[in-house]
């Protein structure tokens, strides 16, 4: 699968520009980051959420990544983030599956986060394959 889908049409700016210029920024830099190095990904913005997904396929096992705006930081939210390693110490969160890499206006996207990105892809490739596997 390739391309970029929007929820319902709904464009990427009306998300936006609900957040501070520095937080949009960074928001666009954690997309274009994850549409390069896997475009793969199909990109959905919901925005009663307020989120940007980032999926292999449809349903939770096929979302590899979300990106969570907040009025002071992003989180890069990874489905299933406790089942990975994490060597560095980047994920947080309180939740049984999903954890997130917090990031603050002026952080950058740096090798420890492209490895954890790297390895949360593919997880999310092998619970697809599985899924497709237990379908067929």
């Amino acid at each position: 699968m390739r391309g970029i889908l929007y929820n319902k049409g709904m464009p990427l700016n009306d998300l936006l520009s609900q957040f501070p210029p520095e937080i949009s920024a960074l928001v666009l830099e954690l997309r274009v980051f994850l549409i390069k190095r896997f475009p793969e990904l199909q990109e959905e913005v919901d925005l009663l959420s307020r989120i940007l997904a980032y999926a292999l396929a449809a349903g939770m096992p096929g979302v590899a990544f979300t990106i969570i705006p907040s009025r002071k930081a992003v989180k890069l939210g990874i489905p299933f983030g406790s089942q990975l390693q994490d060597p560095f110490g980047l994920l947080s969160g309180n939740g049984k599956l999903h954890k997130v890499v917090e990031l603050h206006p002026g952080d950058k996207i740096n090798p420890q986060l492209e490895m954890l990105a790297d390895l949360a892809y593919q997880k999310a490739v092998d619970r697809t394959r599985k899924g497709e596997k237990d379908a067929g």
